[in-house]
């Protein structure tokens, strides 16, 4: 009868069940991001799918296109997917059915039957770490700091050091954190002089995307006989430090000086070593040898600061220009560890970095763009900045805009 009357019957489209997309994203620190030109695998595209009847890339932009990529940053991208011949999306897609090779899933949405935008983010910009400039002694006309040796920050870098005495090395150290390093513990002999330094990969995804920076050279000092070190305070092989072993000739109990490090002596001569402990309701962290632990400390995964007094940091700390959060309860997580990513404290919510700092200002976290007021830290939300509306939640969204 449909026949008869001229009228083609209808056929239903297919679902599309699954999407495999890849990234053949090449980006270079202190380089343009690269175009993206899509197409099928094997036509040398940054976006591509492999050849198929069900869906093609219809067209990739970037969320946001900086003048230069920075070294270690992963950037976002948009990639529309268009059915073609009888297909269409029809139902979920999430990361069980969407996958991404040579970066990573942020999300997924149907646009239409006809239309699926998928948000990705590339692996970091790969590049060399900038020189840590302007190596050199700490104040050194005084005694106290004899072989203090500092240099400039590096973002997410370690630190190798060289000491030389003459032109000969004298020690190789890695694996440093800060932009300070006290070197005189090497000095036991009498003579002139001098480090080096260079940014390294502070871990092994760091190691990834960076390579070593170049080096950065320090002046010359000239230690004495009367100003060389006996050798306290070195760092072991594998990576602790060295600290003399408490007396034995004390019948001194509780806390005691030795040696220029403190130590806390049982009634029965025992001493705390290679542990925490929680004395007068403050904790410390106490090493091998028993000399009680001072700075930056990594334990079991966690990272922690401590006073200089040896207390352990707990709130809000302020370091070499930077806000850090020590978690201050013992309900959740553990007491002292610092925190990364969000953080509510107060009813006002926080984003940390993989570092530790607190973020300021705008912030790509996990696909979507927020604000965080500088100084405070405080993320905005239900409001503009210079002009750009944040929502409840406090994500900025890009508008859709068509061409003229």
């Amino acid at each position: 009868m449909l026949a008869l009357l001229g009228v083609s019957p209808a056929f239903a489209a297919s679902a599309i069940s699954s999407v495999n997309i890849t990234l053949d994203l090449d980006i270079e620190a202190g380089e343009p991001l690269p175009s993206l030109n899509c197409g099928y695998t094997g036509d040398d595209c940054e976006v591509a799918v492999s050849s198929n009847s069900r869906y093609d890339v219809k067209s990739a932009k970037w969320v946001k296109e900086p003048d230069e990529a920075t070294l270690g940053t992963s950037y976002s991208l948009k990639i529309y997917i268009e059915a073609i011949n009888d297909y269409e999306f029809n139902g979920t897609y999430s990361s069980r059915n969407v996958k991404v090779k040579g970066g990573d899933l942020v999300s997924v949405k149907r646009e239409s039957r006809r239309e699926l935008l998928v948000t990705a983010k590339s692996r970091p910009a790969e590049g060399e770490f900038d020189i840590p400039d302007d190596a050199q002694w700490t104040d050194a006309g005084s005694k106290s700091k004899l072989g203090q040796a500092k240099w400039n920050r590096v973002d997410n870098a370690a630190y190798e050091v060289y000491l030389y005495r003459g032109g000969k090395v004298v020690e190789k150290l890695t694996g440093i954190t800060g932009t300070s390093y006290n070197l005189y513990p090497y000095m036991t002999v009498k003579g002139t002089y001098s480090f080096r330094v260079r940014a390294v990969a502070k871990d092994e995804e760091t190691e990834k995307y960076a390579k070593s920076s170049d080096w950065s050279y320090s002046d010359e000092i000239y230690i004495g006989e009367d100003e060389v070190s006996d050798g306290s305070g070195r760092i072991s092989s594998d990576g602790t430090a060295v600290t003399p072993l408490p007396p034995s000739d004390t019948s001194q109990v509780g806390w005691l000086e030795s040696n220029k490090y403190w130590y806390y002596r049982y009634p029965d001569g025992s001493y705390l070593t290679d542990c925490w402990a929680n004395i007068g309701n403050q904790w410390y962290l106490f090493d091998a040898n028993g000399a009680m632990m001072t700075g930056w400390q990594t334990r079991n995964g966690y990272t922690y600061y401590l006073k200089d007094s040896g207390e352990m940091q707990t709130g809000w700390l302020s370091y070499e220009g930077r806000w850090y959060y020590l978690n201050p309860r013992t309900d959740f997580g553990t007491n002292g560890a610092m925190m990364t990513g969000w953080l509510g404290v107060g009813g006002t919510d926080y984003y940390m970095k993989a570092d530790g700092s607190m973020a300021e200002g705008w912030q790509e976290v996990d696909g979507s763009w927020y604000y965080f007021y500088p100084g405070s830290g405080a993320k905005a939300f239900n409001t503009y900045i210079d002009g750009f509306y944040v929502d409840q939640n406090g994500i900025w969204k890009k508008p859709e805009v068509q061409g003229a």
